[in-house]
């Protein structure tokens, strides 16, 4: 395959920039390059610009793990409304007219949008999101 299929856009930092996709696509990349951590991390900056150049360059590049800078990352440039937003969608979700794959992915988005890992938690909010007959057998299971 083409790198140049695979090669992320430039990360500006942007509040309509997506993160954790941008990340994902980044990692995929790199992945498909046979980079290591340390490449992950040195790298970086030539897809960055901007506000995220500007953020990159602060780090301390010797002592950081691409673990790290990705945790950094993402507390920076992931918008916090996200969460909020997340966080109401699950209040209010409910299947409707989804498949059971639609829901499954839409669900497993919300989550990770509300940093929502404690599978009781998910259950609970899966059944608030069925209906009262789907609930019963649900929770027979």
């Amino acid at each position: 395959m083409n790198n140049r299929v695979l090669e992320p856009p430039v990360f500006h930092g942007k509040s309509d920039d997506d993160p954790i996709r941008w990340l994902k696509r980044y990692e995929a990349f790199g992945k498909h390059c046979n980079w290591t951590d340390i490449d992950n991390v040195t790298l970086l900056d030539l897809f960055l610009e901007e506000r995220a150049l500007i953020w990159y360059k602060s780090l301390d590049h010797e002592s950081e793990t691409w673990e790290n800078v990705k945790e950094i990352f993402n507390e920076i440039f992931k918008p916090h409304d996200d969460e909020i937003d997340a966080w109401s969608s699950l209040q209010s979700f409910s299947k409707s007219n989804m498949d059971t794959m639609e829901m499954k992915g839409t669900m497993t988005v919300l989550f990770q949008k509300a940093n929502i890992t404690d599978d009781k938690e998910k259950f609970k909010y899966l059944l608030k999101s069925l209906v009262l007959k789907d609930r019963r057998v649900t929770k027979r299971r």
